[in-house]
């Protein structure tokens, strides 16, 4: 998640649900995250195993950007 640091990315989508892969429950997380388009898992620290898969990410590790106006 570190090279996504200081870039400017859209909000993909809200995710407030996941399905454990475990147990095929569906969770409700307790702090929903948010998927970033165009910051996806590339898996250079999993021994370079194709991932593409968005990582989840906390509202409260982002900022707005104020360049942006609302629409």
């Amino acid at each position: 998640m570190i090279r996504h640091c200081g870039q400017h990315y859209t909000v993909l989508r809200r995710v407030e649900r996941i399905i454990d892969d475990a147990t095929g429950e569906m969770l409700e997380m307790a702090t929903p995250c948010l998927l970033l388009t165009g910051a996806e898992a590339s898996g250079e620290f999993l021994r370079f195993c194709a991932q593409h898969e968005y990582p989840f990410w906390r509202e409260v590790w982002l900022s707005r950007d104020a360049s942006v106006t609302a629409s």
